[in-house]
Order: structure tokens, then sequence, then C-alpha cells
């Protein structure tokens, strides 16, 4: 089941998972097609031509390395034995939560020094952008995982992934589209970004694994930046529920109650809130995304929203007991029928991904007691 804010792992999330992998093996080792080798000019400015990416990364790991002090020989190969372990490895390009988590350790134990932490940083952005900005040239690969049977129209890597994803809005905020669009004659483009939930710079070889990249809209991912959130798309759903509240002469906030909602005249009369998870893990993590993304001023901007919800649950009661269905001469047959006219569709938390501002809209009206089903 997909949930917005924020669980996004179903059954295209292997597809693309499985795409992104097989695309940053083909970077790394696939031997270049028409003789054409990769180039890489050391220190001494002598240049070597090498077959396959990761034999260039690995001189431009060694030459580099030999202006780090502090750092024993053994040190830096070990590290780099580690570093091509991990990009020969499909599950660690792919990725798990305890896996990202184990990487994050050994991050911070073994990348201490940061001029080491610089080139290993060097290494793995120049591969994520490599193949993020690659065009799929892997018509048949591409056509499996996508389900397509279309001519290839010369689309990056990182277009492709978003396409088997099928992601329709945002799964950090929920309140914006995220839609992948990519003209055949490239007039117009369009899509989400990649956030790295681990950041590239602090976690440099998370950079290219599938499950650090969580697909975004803008404002998500330039707000979070290097700052942490807590709670991975790919793995965690959002408990957390929105609610409405008053501000109490004392500054304390209150749950409203339906009344008091359905009395609302005006903006300054209530606040959106979240109703946290009882446990203290999830409620530590989940603040950290609200904080982090700025979950509670952005949802306070939509104030005109949440007071058109309840003017719409103010007329849904007249509606349904004025007998609707009766008075539109059979052109609604059923009260679910009345729900979808009214409050629209997408709110059971399997399509709340497919529409922005869903999960507000369906909180808000479990709040007033009008959906009470998942």
């Amino acid at each position: 089941m997909i949930k917005p804010m924020i669980l996004i792992n179903n059954a295209n999330t292997d597809a693309a998972a499985s795409f992104w992998v097989e695309s940053v093996t083909r970077f790394l080792t696939e031997e270049l097609r028409g003789g054409k080798r990769v180039r890489y000019k050391d220190r001494n400015e002598t240049t070597t031509l090498y077959t396959t990416r990761i034999a260039k990364y690995e001189a431009l790991y060694n030459d580099k390395c030999q202006d780090i002090i502090g750092v024993s020989e053994e040190d830096k190969e070990g590290i780099w034995i580690k570093i091509k372990r991990f990009l020969e490895d499909p599950k660690c390009l792919k990725g798990s939560r305890s896996l990202c988590d184990e990487w994050a350790v050994w991050h911070d134990t073994n990348l201490s020094n940061l001029q080491l932490k610089k080139i290993v940083g060097e290494i793995f952005v120049s591969i994520y952008d490599g193949v993020s900005n690659a065009i799929s040239n892997y018509d048949q690969v591409a056509n499996h995982y996508d389900g397509s049977e279309k001519e290839n129209d010369s689309k990056t890597v990182a277009y492709r992934v978003f396409e088997i994803l099928k992601l329709r809005t945002c799964p950090y905020c929920n309140r914006h589209y995220t839609f992948t669009l990519h003209s055949k004659k490239g007039e117009f483009k369009t899509r989400p970004e990649f956030d790295h939930f681990y950041d590239k710079s602090t976690y440099p070889m998370l950079a290219v694994t599938f499950f650090n990249l969580v697909p975004s809209c803008k404002e998500c991912n330039h707000g979070k930046g290097t700052k942490e959130v807590g709670v991975n798309p790919y793995f965690t759903d959002f408990k957390s529920k929105f609610i409405l509240v008053k501000t109490l002469e004392e500054g304390e906030q209150k749950v409203m109650n339906i009344n008091e909602i359905l009395n609302i005249s005006k903006e300054e009369d209530f606040n959106v809130d979240f109703k946290l998870p009882q446990e203290d893990a999830i409620k530590t993590a989940e603040e950290k995304n609200m904080k982090t993304l700025g979950l509670r001023p952005l949802y306070n901007m939509h104030k005109d929203y949440v007071m058109e919800i309840v003017e719409k649950v103010a007329a849904y009661d007249v509606l349904t007991r004025g007998g609707i269905t009766d008075r539109f001469q059979g052109l609604y047959h059923s009260e679910t029928e009345v729900f979808n006219l009214i409050f629209g569709r997408y709110l059971s938390d399997a399509e709340q991904p497919n529409r922005p501002l869903s999960k507000l809209t369906a909180d808000i009206l479990t709040q007033l007691q009008i959906r009470t089903t998942p």
C-alpha cells in the first residue's frame, strides 16, 4: 500500500531500482564503444587511457591520495578496496534501510580525514552525475522495466527512473505534483529532483545508492539541503496526522472540536498542526522531517484551502440530509458519489499520492468525523 508523507515503496520501485543498478554498473564497467577510452591526467601531467571508468577512478584516487598526510598507506588502500567492492555489489548500489544506515556509520568511522572524504566525494559525485545525465541507450533494458514498447527517444537515465516510478506527488510534503514529462523533440521537459536522504557531502558513497535517492519537489530538495530528516520515504510511511488547533491565551495549542471548526470564519481562528504518534523513536524521526522541511509553516500557508474544506463539510451535511441522490433524478446513485463530488477523489491511503494536499484533506475530514475509513 502506498501512502504519501511518505511511503513510496511499491511495485514500480523495485523495477526502478533494478534499472538504476544496471545503469550504474554499465557506466562503470562496460567497455566503451567505438574504441573510445576515458582519460585521466595525473599530477605529473601524464595522460593515461582506460577502457573502463572504474579503472580511471582508481587511478584518480591513488594519485590524489599522495597529498594526504595523517592517513597510512595501508588505510588508503583499504578504503579503495572498500570503495571498489561497494561499486561492484548490486546490493550496495540498490540499498536497504539497514545497509544505508550501516554505510552511514562506516563513513563516520573511516572517513574522518577531510581530504580523504573530499577525494571520495569527487569520485562518487562524478559517478552520480554521470549516470543521472547519461543518455539511456539500453533500449531493451529500459523498455523491460517501464513496460513500454515505444522507440527510445534519448532520455537520460534519471528521466527513465522517474518514468518507471510513476510518482505523481512529492513524498516528502504531498504539496506539489512531480510529473515526469519529456517531449520527443526535447521542446519541453520536467521531472522531480533527487534528494540524497544521507547527503552526499557527508556520506559520498551513498550518492549512488538508489534507496538513498528520494524523488522530491524542488522546494523540499533545496529546503532540506544537507540537513537531516528522520523518515526515508522508501522505508517508512508518515504516521502523524494533520489536525486543526487554536492558540489559547497562555500560548498553548488546543485541538479544536467539531463545533469550533465549523464556526471558523477567518484564518486567524486556527492553525494547522500535527497529531504525533506515541512511540518516541517515530515521533523524533517525524519531527525532524517537520522541522527540516518546514511542514508546519508551509501547511499553514494553505489555510484558505482548509476553510474551503470546512465550508464543504457544512454543505455536505445539508445535501445529504436533503436527499441529493433523489433530487438529481438518478445522476448520483450513492452517498459515495455525493462525497466524491464535494470533496474529490484520491482520499484513501492508497490513492493519496496521486493528488497534492490529499492527506491534509483526508485527515481534516477524519477530525470532523466525515471520513472514518482508510
